[in-house]
């Protein structure tokens, strides 16, 4: 079974993914901003990682390069998958296809997800 980690500092978007996780029956916890996503993949494994674009202090660009050096210098292979409202266009400029496995927009559905996962 798939561990992943939601990472949003919106709630109700928080909430909707986790019903979808279970619905799917996949393990997951969540964190509310990168610093806290961050500190969790260093003390658990993770097959996936969604993570909202825009938060605050650490959006999920700077998340997921940070991301990315962790795993350079861990070897620990996760796939990271970005969350966000915003078309492609507009998502250019947080370079999402360098930092970014995949990307789930809204609006969200247990179909999007199990398909960006899987």
């Amino acid at each position: 079974m798939q561990n992943i980690l939601i990472v949003d500092d919106n709630e109700s978007n928080l909430r909707l993914i986790s019903i979808y996780c279970e619905e799917l029956g996949i393990n997951y916890e969540t964190r509310t901003s990168g610093k806290a996503a961050l500190d969790a993949i260093k003390h658990k494994n993770f097959e996936v990682v969604l993570l909202d674009i825009e938060m605050p202090e650490m959006n999920g660009a700077e998340t997921a390069f940070h991301m990315r050096a962790w795993q350079l210098q861990t070897g620990q292979l996760f796939k990271i998958l970005a969350m966000s409202a915003h078309d492609r266009e507009w998502l250019k400029k947080f370079n999402i296809e360098k930092y970014f496995d995949g990307l789930l927009e809204k609006p969200y559905t247990s179909e999007k997800l199990n398909k960006l996962i899987g």
